[in-house]
């Protein structure tokens, strides 16, 4: 029997010239599996986490070759963290601690926080402080959107599939930034293609050829796509130098009189390393 592979998540981005709109759409079944097996979630941590990944994920729109980008979100009743790192090539990863929350939060209350890092090391990374009383997940990153990204966009996610879409209004085309025409706003634009919308997230398609048909159907023209997958990359020396930058550089802190070696483990990858204590002193 022919074992069926999920393609891997995609993120695609469709004009439609029309009325000056950019749709990117998120397909997002492989990297909230992925999510899922990773992190060992479900009930309700894979349903709150799910939301947070297909909220924050077609942020990526708006980075340029080299950039990554950090949306993380502490909140204090019920407690928890969120945490979510993404680069303009698709890569992520992500984690959501305590393991386990006992229902989904509602709203939020707290701080979040954006952090974009440019290529190089001649420019400081930016970064947005957000305060997250009374909102969702979902409206902290459509504040990002409108605040420090300052463009006319929201997301919005599906509920049949692992799919969000981000939809942006476009600037005016004319040098004198007059409308040619009147343009619907953000939400009146999503009313109008929510039918079209609603049916393509309960088909829940993978298949690249599908959404292209589907898309060009409603008169989109495909302008970009990229991979969107989970990547980790920490390694046992980014580990040893994560303890000691929190130990003030001094390993006999860290282990017993007669330890050699601890265990680490990544928060989000949940690989394990075992450091020696001659692993930090070699760095002191």
């Amino acid at each position: 029997m022919e074992e069926f592979l999920i393609p891997e998540s995609q993120l695609y981005s469709f004009l439609h010239e029309e009325d000056n709109f950019v749709v990117h759409f998120l397909e997002g079944q492989k990297l909230i599996v992925d999510m899922a097996t990773i992190h060992q979630k479900h009930g309700y941590d894979l349903v709150y986490f799910r939301d947070c990944i297909l909220s924050a994920q077609p942020i990526i729109s708006f980075l340029k070759a080299g950039e990554s980008v950090g949306l993380y979100i502490d909140n204090e009743e019920p407690y928890f963290r969120f945490k979510l790192e993404t680069g303009a090539n698709g890569l992520t990863r992500f984690l959501l601690l305590p393991k386990s929350l006992d229902e989904i939060p509602k709203t939020l209350l707290g701080k979040g926080r954006l952090t974009k890092i440019f290529p190089g090391t001649h420019l400081k990374p930016y970064t947005s402080i957000i305060e997250v009383s009374g909102m969702s997940v979902l409206e902290v990153v459509n504040h990002v959107l409108s605040h420090s990204y300052q463009v006319d966009s929201s997301v919005y996610l599906a509920t049949e599939s692992d799919q969000s879409v981000m939809i942006t209004r476009l600037p005016p085309i004319n040098v004198n930034k007059n409308e040619l025409k009147e343009r619907p706003s953000i939400n009146a634009y999503y009313l109008q293609k929510k039918k079209f919308l609603t049916d393509l997230f309960k088909e829940g398609l993978t298949d690249n050829d599908e959404i292209l048909k589907a898309f060009e159907s409603e008169g989109f023209t495909m302008i970009n796509k990229k991979k969107v997958k989970f990547f980790c990359p920490c390694s046992k020396e980014k580990m040893i130098l994560g303890i000691m930058s929190l130990n003030n550089q001094n390993p006999d802190t860290l282990f017993d009189k007669n330890q050699s070696e601890i265990e680490t483990e990544c928060d989000y990858c949940h690989t394990k390393y075992i450091i020696q204590r001659s692993d930090l002193r070699i760095l002191q």
